[in-house]
């Protein structure tokens, strides 16, 4: 329910406009209708089973792509308006092409920030090999942490925390919807954990192919570990729908503040941000303490790892 009332209105607002606008460049009905069919399909998609790719078509396809179709149908948005932009030989088709990638771009950048856009994490991850392969092995180098600093630094750490997660970070500074609205991630969700072995790293890269199959099957175990730890109410939330868990998590978060996954307290929360969490967005700071946390966990792990190998090539001299 709480996805189909949005995307009903969003549809709803798209037929409309774009329904007045054909009248009011006088066009008849039929074709007002027309306009606003074309502008759905255009910019809401079309989700219907016969419209999906053929290869998100099979039983298995249909249930691991369950949620890709999103990514599917952004990807070709844009990368039609791309090539429109630059090889249509009609001048119009390219001016709509152009106002239709800046557009996209413009309202993503304000309400996700410029971490939220297109292709940003595709060029940060070239951005941190480069730096790797002529960086200090001695120094470890996180491009995200890096360009928030940067950010921080120029432009002072409020502006700094708005350029690089949006225009709700100052508006609504209890939710964090970066994550909800941004692009960045729109096939692959990358896991920043430095130090993963190969099963810790087959088990992230599964989750990402199989979605929310996954993530069911891994809500069961994750259940289990809070069980045995004594932590119930985490393990009810582990395995129940997301839509009862953020209520639940909000009352826990309310009583008890923000816990690590051991149980150690980490924060306290406000009214609001109990109230944004029951919605289903995680509180600005909780997102912010958790990212610098990884950050420093990260650096920490990257140099633990670099001295024992130099502590074995020693042990192995010897």
């Amino acid at each position: 329910w709480t996805f189909h009332v949005p995307e009903v209105m969003n549809r709803q607002v798209t037929a409309l406009m774009a329904y007045r606008l054909e009248t009011e460049k006088g066009g008849s009905v039929e074709q007002a209708m027309d306009a606003a069919r074309e502008a759905i399909k255009r910019t809401q998609f079309d989700y219907s089973s016969s419209n999906r790719a053929r290869y998100m078509q099979g039983n298995v396809a249909r249930v691991v792509t369950q949620f890709k179709q999103f990514s599917q149908n952004m990807t070709y948005f844009l990368g039609r308006a791309a090539y429109q932009a630059l090889k249509d030989e009609d001048p119009d088709v390219r001016r709509i092409a152009r106002r239709q990638i800046l557009s996209t771009f413009a309202v993503t950048g304000a309400m996700a920030g410029s971490m939220g856009l297109p292709g940003i994490g595709f060029f940060g991850g070239l951005l941190a090999m480069l730096a790797s392969a002529m960086s200090d092995d001695d120094e470890p180098w996180d491009w995200k942490a890096e360009y928030r600093n940067l950010l921080a630094d120029t432009f002072g750490k409020e502006v700094g925390e708005v350029l690089a997660k949006g225009v709700p970070r100052a508006l609504m500074p209890a939710w964090d919807i970066s994550g909800r609205v941004g692009l960045a991630d729109l096939w692959w969700r990358g896991n920043d954990r430095e130090g993963q072995n190969p099963r810790e790293s087959f088990a992230s890269d599964m989750s990402n192919v199989l979605g929310p199959t996954a993530g069911s099957i891994l809500g069961w175990y994750t259940a289990a570990d809070h069980m045995q730890r004594g932590n119930y109410a985490k393990a009810v939330e582990a395995i129940v729908p997301k839509f009862i868990r953020d209520p639940i998590k909000a009352g826990r978060e309310a009583a008890e503040g923000i816990t690590s996954y051991s149980g150690e307290p980490l924060m306290d929360t406000t009214a609001g941000e109990d109230l944004g969490r029951i919605l289903g967005f995680a509180p600005a700071r909780a997102s912010e303490m958790y990212e610098a946390r990884n950050a420093v966990m990260n650096a920490k792990t990257v140099i633990e790892e670099k001295r024992q190998a130099l502590l074995s090539q020693i042990a192995k001299s010897i």
